[in-house]
């Protein structure tokens, strides 16, 4: 990897990478989350409703497959 200076060609890829995460998380918390019935934070409960085994199955889960990702 190593240090370099930064030119217009990189700030531009992530100007545009800053873009495009702001818009998907924009859309999963306006219209993905309120579709399947967790848009409301009073709605959180549900999710807290859930068995603790199947949080916690989730959550690992979720590390797990990002470190294998990222990594791998």
């Amino acid at each position: 990897m190593g240090f370099q200076k930064t030119n217009a060609k990189d700030l531009f890829i992530a100007l545009v990478g800053a873009i495009v995460i702001t818009t998907s998380l924009a859309i999963i918390y306006f219209y993905v989350l309120p579709a399947v019935g967790l848009g409301d934070l009073g709605k959180f409960d549900q999710l807290l409703a859930t068995p603790f085994w199947w949080r916690v199955i989730s959550v690992v889960r979720a590390g797990v497959s990002e470190e294998i990702m990222f990594r791998g």
